[in-house]
C-alpha cells in the first residue's frame, strides 16, 4: 500500500475533487447504461460528501502541521475553491442549481459554516498547545534537592 502525504491541503483537495469526479462519473456511465434510475441529485449529493471529507481531513491534519502561517489560509482558499469545482461539475451533470437540487444550498452552507468553526477550533488548540509547551520548557518547576 502506497502511503499519500496529505499535508497540503492542495493534495488533499485534488484527492477530494478526484473522488467526486470518480463517483459522478460512475453514476452518469450507470444512469446511461439503463443500470440505475436516474437521479440527478446524486451529483450535489457527492459534492458535499467530499466537501465534508475534505472539511474533516484537513481540520485534524492541521494540528501536526509544523511551523506553516500560511496554511490556514491556503486551506480555506482551496476549501472555497474545491466547493465552486464540485457545485460547477454538479451542476453541469445534473442540469440543477444548487437552489433547486432541494437542501443541498443548505448543505453546502452548513458545511462551509461547520469548516470554518472546527479549523479556527483547531488552529486555537494548536496555539494554545505551543504556548504551553513553551511555558513549560522557559518555567521549569523548581524542585527540593532531598
Amino acid at each position: 500500500m502506497v502511503a499519500y502525504n496529505l499535508d497540503n491541503p492542495r493534495k488533499l483537495a485534488t484527492t477530494s475533487l478526484i473522488g467526486s469526479l470518480i463517483l459522478s462519473f460512475g453514476f452518469f456511465l450507470l444512469v446511461s447504461a439503463g443500470m440505475v434510475e436516474p437521479y440527478p441529485r446524486f451529483y450535489w449529493m457527492s459534492a458535499c460528501t467530499f466537501l465534508m471529507l475534505y472539511a474533516i481531513f484537513n481540520s485534524v491534519i492541521s494540528t501536526r502541521v509544523e511551523n506553516n502561517p500560511n496554511y490556514w489560509n491556503t486551506s480555506v482558499v482551496v476549501y472555497l475553491i474545491l466547493a465552486v469545482v464540485t457545485g460547477v461539475v454538479a451542476w453541469a451533470m445534473s442540469d440543477l442549481s444548487v437552489f433547486n437540487a432541494g437542501s443541498y444550498s443548505f448543505l453546502y452552507v452548513v458545511i462551509t459554516f461547520g469548516y470554518m468553526v472546527f479549523i479556527s477550533v483547531m488552529k486555537a488548540v494548536k496555539s494554545l498547545i505551543e504556548y504551553a509547551q513553551k511555558e513549560v520548557w522557559h518555567h521549569p518547576k523548581m524542585r527540593k534537592r532531598k
